[in-house]
């Protein structure tokens, strides 16, 4: 696989970022929070582990996994190669805390598209200058020509005007802990690149 198809990867739901601080956690004040809501199942649990699959562009997608807080680096990481598999884990639909996942509630005017999943992650750049930003997994901090600013959807769902009101739970991830990732081909289900991502301020180690 070129090494540019999977340092060069775009997001299909872009990030924004929230110019705010984790308040809790090993990270709290540490790094830029980004944010993406995402209305399909992309959030997994299993027993010691939540997967996240940040959907990309072309045949490539980052899989997140963060692990209990007092749980070794090298246990999350091959707990996250297991989850890999299609049949992986169970839907993220109630709240596991030492996963870094809770829940949140909220009324609308309309009934919502799927499962309403909230991303909070951390701005960071890997070992061999790779960044995850707003709008993909690349080389640069800036975004492609074609994004704009109306591609990044609102953190807590506001809906204005009258008529009856659905309510609606929403699942949270928070990565502010040391977590895995897997850069996973999607055609073959091939894992081409996998790390650690021990501080979000300094690089990351990567292979």
């Amino acid at each position: 696989m070129p090494p540019n198809e999977i340092t060069n990867i775009r997001w299909v739901t872009p990030f924004y970022d929230t110019r705010g601080r984790f308040r809790r956690g090993p990270w709290r004040t540490r790094g830029s929070i980004l944010c993406a809501v995402y209305f399909e199942d992309v959030l997994r649990i299993g027993d010691d582990l939540a997967a996240l699959t940040v959907r990309g562009t072309g045949d490539f997608d980052l899989l997140m996994g963060l692990g209990r807080e007092r749980t070794p680096g090298a246990e999350v990481e091959a707990a996250l190669s297991a989850a890999v598999a299609p049949d992986w884990g169970r839907p993220a639909t109630e709240a596991v805390a030492d996963l870094g996942v809770g829940v949140l509630e909220y009324d609308s005017t309309g009934p919502r598209p799927g499962p309403d999943t909230e991303v909070l992650a951390p701005r960071l750049r890997l070992a061999d200058g790779t960044v995850f930003n707003e709008f993909g997994f690349g080389d640069t901090e800036t975004a492609p020509p074609d994004s704009t600013s109306a591609d990044r959807a609102p953190a807590a769902p506001e809906d204005q005007g009258e008529g009856p009101r659905h309510r609606h739970r929403a699942v949270r991830i928070t990565f502010n802990r040391p977590f895995a990732y897997h850069v996973r081909q999607r055609s073959s289900g091939a894992v081409a690149k996998t790390g650690w991502v021990a501080d979000p301020m300094e690089a990351a180690s990567g292979h």
